[in-house]
């Protein structure tokens, strides 16, 4: 009975361990997902400001947090811009995910380079 009540104690401190961290796992998870959203909320009055002042046809973003989340941040980017935009500025203007990642600037500035030399010959 004693090997019995002891495994069972055990068990139960097992268990208990468990689900501690399990609680401890998610919140972190629910800790990372606020901070996602505030910084995806940030950078959606950032991408307004920027339609506002440069009425430009596309933003496009990208790099390691939009290659991480941006199926998350997205979404709440555009909605976030299009609140905070001067109105009328943002008719037709897409703001999308880049699929090139962390090299989108290195090979936006390559072609911005070739056109510039382009444009001088």
């Amino acid at each position: 009975e004693e090997a019995e009540r002891r495994a069972v104690e055990d068990a139960r401190a097992t268990l208990l361990r468990g689900l501690r961290l399990r609680f401890q796992r998610l919140d972190a998870d629910w800790a990372r997902f606020q901070q996602s959203w505030s910084w995806a909320e940030a950078t959606g009055v950032g991408v307004a400001s920027l339609i506002s002042a440069l009425a430009p046809e596309r933003v496009m973003l990208g790099g390691g947090l939009m290659e991480a989340l941006g199926e998350v941040m997205l979404p709440v980017i555009q909605k976030t811009a299009k609140a905070n935009v001067l109105p009328g500025s943002i008719e037709g203007i897409r703001i999308g995910q880049t699929k090139l990642g962390g090299d989108g600037a290195i090979y936006g500035a390559a072609v911005l380079a070739r056109d510039m030399a382009r444009a001088r010959d």
